[in-house]
């Protein structure tokens, strides 16, 4: 089925109401969510990948390299070996100072560096989501709160 087809499936778009996949993504009509669902699969790596790119994609990437290197309690000299990059990059990446590289660009790259799967790296933090309290530190992941 086309994208167009699955429009007109939907019918009206202005009066269709919003539904939301797990990737995050938001359609205006259950008709085209479920064609997305068909398409793609709902926890497939590859749908996962689809669902993040740009900016998003490195952000989320960068949130999880710092989510298991505390999760796994290593020195980012210790990740930095594993990634094979120096500690420098790693304490960017974290920071959100560096854009490029392949750790970002490319993230099953960094995720069977680190030696597991896509959806492991690109999951939320299971304490806060990475959205905890205004002012605070989450323990699991190492995100501070953005003060009001």
């Amino acid at each position: 089925m086309t994208i167009a087809q699955t429009v007109m499936v939907a019918g009206n778009r202005r009066t269709a109401e919003p539904y939301m996949c797990s990737c995050g993504d938001t359609f205006d009509g259950l008709a085209l969510l479920e064609t997305h669902l068909d398409l793609l699969g709902d926890d497939s790596d590859i749908h996962v990948e689809l669902a993040i790119v740009g900016d998003r994609c490195k952000r989320r990437v960068a949130l999880g390299i710092r989510r298991q290197r505390i999760e796994r309690g290593l020195p980012m000299r210790a990740m930095g070996e594993l990634l094979g990059v120096n500690t420098s990059t790693i304490s960017r990446i974290e920071s959100g100072e560096r854009r490029f590289g392949y750790l970002l660009v490319n993230p099953r790259v960094t995720a069977a560096l680190l030696g597991i799967s896509l959806v492991d790296l690109l999951r939320p933090c299971p304490q806060c989501g990475y959205e905890p309290l205004a002012g605070y530190l989450c323990q699991s992941c190492g995100t501070y709160g953005a003060r009001t």
